[in-house]
């Protein structure tokens, strides 16, 4: 089958360093274990808030323990892009592919790894996060497609691209990647740290190189 589109899951995938944007940001302002920050987990998981609100949550506990964007770039200076991953993207546009990046990430992990992000990709669906001149966060934009809803964001792009989801490459590593390789037309399980994500797509590459998914495309 001749595909046309491949999306990419951000963190474990196309970025090294991190299992979790959040879980590495939860750990740098030293929340991961706080009453307030698991309480709204608790209420999510159990559909009693929204995503958006479980992210708004999140990032106003931060803020309390100091979260401007000196912070958060000092928290997120570990991270690296998978090995391979430049040549992989640049490899994939030359053979005339659209590129996607669906994550529950924050764009200023691409902005700091991929800064011409927007010249790669062709679809991007990330949390955004802004901030005012002195550094001071101003707001934060949730993106409507994470979890369980990543399946939403492959709908729109091929409804853009006037195909169908048999015509979509995903590639991740964690189980909130389940649904979205279960209707692709190809899913690679990518350097993955969720068993259930291997059980339901197509293919497992273990070696942390993403360079070996060129030849599977």
């Amino acid at each position: 089958m001749e595909y046309r589109v491949v999306i990419f899951d951000l963190d474990g995938t196309l970025v090294d360093g991190t299992e979790s944007i959040w879980i590495t940001l939860h750990t740098h302002f030293g929340i991961e274990n706080h009453p307030e920050r698991l309480k709204a987990k608790e209420m999510f998981e159990k559909g009693k808030i929204t995503y958006q609100e479980w992210a708004e949550r999140d990032i106003e506990l931060m803020k309390r323990y100091g979260a401007n964007k000196e912070e958060l770039m000092k928290a997120i200076s570990n991270l690296r892009l998978m090995k391979g991953a430049i040549e992989t993207l640049n490899e994939l546009k030359k053979r005339g592919y659209r590129l996607a990046v669906v994550s529950g990430s924050l764009n200023i992990v691409l902005e700091k790894l991929i800064p011409d992000y927007d010249g790669i990709f062709d679809y991007v669906f990330i949390n955004r996060i802004y901030f005012d001149e002195k550094g001071k966060i101003k707001s934060l934009e949730p993106t409507k497609f994470d979890i369980m809803k990543k399946v939403g964001a492959l709908k729109l792009i091929c409804e853009k691209e006037n195909i169908t989801p048999e015509k979509c490459v995903f590639v991740g590593d964690h189980d909130n990647d389940v649904h979205i390789a279960k209707v692709c037309g190809l899913s690679i399980a990518f350097n993955a740290s969720s068993a259930r994500l291997e059980s339901v797509c197509n293919l497992v590459v273990k070696e942390k190189n993403i360079r070996k998914i060129l030849k599977y495309l």
